[in-house]
């Protein structure tokens, strides 16, 4: 059993989208400045967003979704990701009781988080359609919150001229017995433009300069309250971890796992569960580098952009045969999303332009135009990632498939929408396992467990 008591707030908004994924950057940006170690949380599955907050906190981004997690499962993700912060930032993914998204999916909705994992909110509302009557508004929502409470406000995309009534939405405030906003955000001239909350690996779409991060940073500095929001932050309820039956490891093996602007489209909740378990993880460059990293066990790929960056991982002639004699050497690589169809012969790039792929997968790696869907899949052999029978979920993109596939055997299979059996991940050597989906080793541990098992085989410490 464990206690979770680290100090947390969860950004939620009166409507959909509300701008939280720009306060969630900013808000980052400015804690990190201040010298606070913040970790953040996404709600659902929005990986690009991720990648970008993994930038600014410098640390793994958990991600919760309810479609792979289950409640107990979502609170260990949150107790990895206290571990060692001074506070978590969680960002919402719809209005606060909403309990559907922008796309009319069903979801776990913020609320329904909040009162879960006892974290108070930060509700954002778009003021600008509002005068003071704006306090009945959140008067309402601080009296449906039932099971979790509303500690703070921010009053966001304000008109100049409404920016001059500050005063006025005080008192109208504290008409309604409500704690004073912890900011009022002026409209802002920042030019961004966010990646779309979906699963995509077709371009890279988290590359914002840093002037970027430094203008919403310092947007949070001018306007917000942050010394009253980590106030409201340690309100956070202690939350017991019940039947918590996951032991961590000392460091005994080292895993590559890539990182660069081509490959980081992951659940880096993953990342964290293979440390847990005792891997000391090392970033590398498929793009750059010419060799893997020394004294490894075994190989991450992740998912990424290859389509967009396929001519520049087609010339690195010495990554893909550094990556072919590690293999051959029986070393171990597990590779998901993309990072499945780069270790093919060849794969199909922007404009159907053909590149030359690592050759560990005998086949040939092409587009395809499903819409990505949640399932829970089971493996069909024994494989690095652990005997036949294991149960785990993820999230198959729809991006591609394999053509004249050779000698390698299917270890996978889960359920489509119209109940027939799909087979997927493929095992071309024994100490080999890919999949062209992105799996969450939130939803079954005992996966990385037996990743990192087989890593420590080849590769000790």
């Amino acid at each position: 059993m464990e206690r979770l008591s680290v100090p947390r707030i969860l950004i939620s908004s009166a409507t959909l989208s509300g701008g939280k994924s720009l306060f969630s950057l900013g808000l980052a940006y400015e804690l990190r400045r201040r010298n606070i170690g913040v970790s953040c949380i996404l709600l659902g599955s929005n990986l690009s967003q991720a990648a970008l907050l993994r930038r600014l906190s410098g640390r793994n981004v958990s991600l919760i979704d309810d479609r792979l997690l289950s409640k107990s499962q979502s609170l260990m993700a949150l107790y990895q990701a206290g571990v060692g912060a001074d506070v978590v930032l969680i960002e919402g993914q719809a209005g606060l009781f909403d309990n559907f998204d922008a796309k009319g999916e069903n979801i776990c909705g913020d609320a329904e988080w909040a009162a879960l994992s006892g974290t108070p909110v930060c509700l954002l509302v778009d003021a600008v359609a509002y005068g003071t009557s704006v306090a009945a508004l959140v008067k309402g929502y601080s009296v449906c919150a039932r099971d979790f409470s509303v500690e703070g406000v921010i009053l966001n995309r304000l008109s100049p001229e409404q920016m001059k009534y500050r005063n006025e939405y005080y008192a109208a405030m504290r008409s309604y017995e409500l704690p004073e906003p912890l900011g009022f955000v002026p409209e802002s001239k920042i030019e961004v433009q966010l990646p779309p909350n979906e699963i995509s690996q077709e371009k890279n779409r988290a590359l914002l300069p840093l002037q970027v991060f430094a203008e919403l940073g310092d947007l949070v500095s001018r306007h917000i309250n942050v010394e009253a929001l980590m106030k409201a932050a340690n309100t956070a309820e202690v939350t017991v971890l019940e039947n918590f039956e996951w032991t961590p490891s000392n460091r005994r093996t080292r895993i590559a796992v890539s990182d660069d602007s081509c490959f980081n489209l992951c659940y880096q909740n993953n990342l964290e569960w293979i440390r847990y378990f005792g891997a000391e993880t090392v970033s590398f460059s498929p793009l750059a580098d010419g060799e893997l990293p020394s004294g490894i066990g075994g190989v991450y790929l992740t998912g990424g952009c290859i389509k967009e960056y396929g001519e520049e991982l087609s010339r690195n002639k010495e990554m893909r045969e550094s990556l072919r004699s590690f293999a051959a050497a029986g070393g171990v690589i597990y590779a998901e999303g993309s990072a499945t169809a780069f270790l093919c012969d060849d794969f199909k790039g922007a404009e159907d332009q053909v590149f030359s792929g690592v050759g560990i997968i005998s086949g040939s790696a092409v587009s395809d135009s499903l819409t990505p869907s949640f399932h829970e899949a089971v493996t069909l052999e024994e494989t690095i990632v652990g005997r036949a029978g294991m149960k785990f979920k993820l999230v198959n993109t729809g991006e591609w498939k394999i053509k004249r596939l050779e000698r390698a055997v299917r270890a996978l299979r889960f359920e489509g929408h119209k109940g027939e059996s799909i087979l997927e991940g493929y095992s071309p050597g024994a100490q080999v396992f890919c999949t062209l989906s992105l799996c969450h080793f939130g939803s079954n541990p005992q996966v990385a467990k037996n990743l990192v098992d087989s890593c420590q085989v080849v590769g000790g410490v």
